[in-house]
């Protein structure tokens, strides 16, 4: 039978740091299992803030492991942008708690403006910029644009 939140937040009160951290895989997905996606985020965020050591601890690595830098390089474009979303919502999560340190403070502001950089939409060409004129005209998929027919000695777009 799934774990309720109740449960799933009991583990992380009940366990030592070290237990928390060697939880296989597979015991993680069992405690999440029967978990909302916001309180799966919340058991492994209290999960990791146990784990280092407080709220501090958790942003030093957070941070210091290329997280951020690891996300915004994500080829996939989707991918790349749910690892943005997932990421800012920790560190806003972070910046809520009272403990934080100015240091990790600023370090988490940083690296949210960072993030919202890289999901800003690309700026437009500026108005009246240089426009490429060919001559040519729009091309088809085929090849070159105004093959002649030889049927009916017309061209053919």
């Amino acid at each position: 039978m799934p774990m309720t939140f109740q449960q799933a937040m009991d583990i992380v009160d009940r366990f030592d740091p070290e237990d928390l951290e060697n939880l296989s895989q597979g015991q993680l997905l069992y405690i999440i299992s029967g978990l909302t996606g916001e309180e799966a985020r919340e058991f492994m965020f209290a999960k990791n803030i146990k784990i280092f050591g407080g709220i501090n601890g958790y942003v030093e690595n957070f941070l210091s492991t290329g997280t951020v830098m690891r996300i915004k390089t994500i080829p996939n474009e989707i991918e790349r942008r749910s690892g943005i979303q997932g990421a800012l919502n920790a560190l806003n999560k972070m910046l809520t708690y009272d403990e934080l340190t100015e240091a990790n403070r600023a370090e988490i502001n940083e690296a949210i403006l960072q993030l919202t950089n890289e999901t800003a939409p690309a700026a437009a060409p500026a108005a009246g910029g240089y426009k490429r004129k060919s001559g040519k005209g729009r091309k088809s998929r085929k090849g070159s644009k105004g093959r002649k027919n030889k049927t009916t000695k017309k061209y053919r777009y």
